[in-house]
């Protein structure tokens, strides 16, 4: 059995490692266009950089995940 801890570290892990990497490759230097993907609070797009403290703490990075992108899954279910 997994202990949760390990779990949230691995994933934040391979986010930042795997993840990020793909969607900044795929934006190519454009700020706005990675904000559009992970949300303003990852990116700050006038400084054009990461916000790394959001990015390296796993907790802040899955509960930043979850804030972004649970409104879209809700709005999914609502138009079933």
């Amino acid at each position: 059995m997994r202990e949760e801890g390990r779990d949230v570290d691995e994933f934040a892990s391979r986010f930042r490692h795997e993840v990020l990497p793909l969607l900044q490759e795929y934006a190519y230097e454009d700020y706005r266009e990675l904000a559009s993907y992970l949300g303003p609070g990852f990116i700050d797009a006038e400084e054009q950089r990461l916000v790394s403290e959001r990015i390296e703490d796993p907790e802040s990075l899955i509960s930043g995940l979850i804030e972004e992108f649970q409104p879209a899954a809700s709005a999914m279910d609502d138009s079933d």
